[in-house]
């Protein structure tokens, strides 16, 4: 029997309504008629099980989103804990799209060349950091007292800092250094230097104490990759809206940390500094100082009290260290001469 109004027969109706059957494992009647009393009852059966089947798949999606939501709200949770700095970022949505150097816009016009481009960026970056003398007449009239190496600083608290780097210290330095940074000019990474062997860590270690004694470093841990950073989230062509990292090696890197752990382990056991450098030393920080500032801010403007503070930003601060005096602190800081030289050869060709 066939429908006039369709040109499917009943055989192939219910062809369909089997392969429905199995596919969504639900159970709709076959139909036996196109009579009107067992059309409606099979038609209204059949909506009956669609919607059986379309509140079964929002509950499905609504407990599939509710996953999805849970293992997110816990990776968030991870980073923030595991890498804070890029959690909030997150966050904040603070993202800042690569520099690519298809033009440099000057003050009086757009390059375009490449060759120009390239002679413009090395020009800029090298004035960033190039060399700032100081009027030395004005260092020995008001500053050269100030520089004078401190009285109260015993010589002997420094023994340790001149002792030879151990391989074992080699070893605990570079299993605390972290994974996914950047790589200097070798492309030596972290995670290498974490793989190395008994031989390698020897070498190192080797290298290091004879930088120590010398108060030289090898000229391949002078040259470094300068890669520029935006200070906006777009980039249009002002090198003076970018800022520059160094990327060093990283053996270097491993070199310069284990000082830095002497030094610091030498100024939290004596009173070397300044009881006011609150981030300085390991285990310091500016929170307990910060709060009563903002104490001492309060009560000025509670009590009606006249308040001076001073906040200074310097530009370019850790890129515009003048060599001479920072040799000059050293000294008054009574540091051994190898280790000034080490340091002061860290920048100097």
């Amino acid at each position: 029997m066939k429908n006039p109004n369709n040109n499917l027969n009943i055989n192939q109706i219910n062809s369909r309504i089997q392969n429905i059957n199995s596919r969504s494992q639900c159970n709709i009647y076959i139909l036996t008629s196109y009579q009107h009393p067992q059309l409606n009852q099979w038609i209204q059966h059949a909506q009956d099980i669609w919607k059986q089947l379309y509140h079964a798949r929002h509950l499905e999606n609504s407990l599939l989103l509710r996953q999805q939501i849970q293992q997110a709200t816990e990776k968030r949770c991870e980073t923030l804990s595991t890498h804070p700095k890029h959690a909030i970022n997150s966050i904040l949505n603070r993202y800042k799209a690569p520099i690519h150097f298809s033009n440099i816009k000057l003050p009086d016009q757009i390059v375009t060349d490449p060759n120009l481009i390239k002679h413009h960026i090395q020009s800029h970056f090298h004035n960033w950091t190039a060399y700032r003398p100081t009027d030395q007449t004005l260092f020995n009239n008001l500053w050269s007292a100030q520089y004078q190496p401190l009285s109260h600083i015993n010589t002997q608290w420094y023994d340790s800092l001149s002792s030879p780097i151990t391989e074992e210290e080699v070893t605990q330095t570079i299993a605390k250094l972290p994974n996914g940074k950047a790589c200097g000019p070798t492309g030596i990474s972290y995670e290498m230097l974490k793989h190395a062997g008994t031989t390698c860590i020897k070498a190192i270690t080797a290298l290091f104490n004879r930088c120590l004694v010398s108060g030289q470093t090898p000229k391949q841990w002078k040259h470094s990759r300068i890669y520029p950073i935006p200070k906006r989230n777009t980039f249009d062509g002002d090198l003076n809206l970018t800022r520059p990292i160094s990327l060093i090696e990283h053996i270097r890197k491993v070199y310069t940390k284990i000082i830095t752990n002497r030094i610091s382990n030498i100024f939290s056991k004596h009173s070397i500094l300044s009881p006011y450098n609150y981030v300085t030393l390991p285990n310091n920080c500016t929170s307990t100082h910060i709060h009563i500032l903002n104490n001492i801010t309060e009560d000025a403007l509670c009590n009606q009290k006249t308040i001076w503070l001073l906040s200074q930003d310097m530009s370019k601060a850790y890129d515009s260290v003048n060599l001479n005096l920072l040799q000059h602190s050293l000294q008054r800081l009574a540091l051994p001469s190898s280790i000034i030289n080490t340091i002061i050869n860290l920048f100097t060709n």
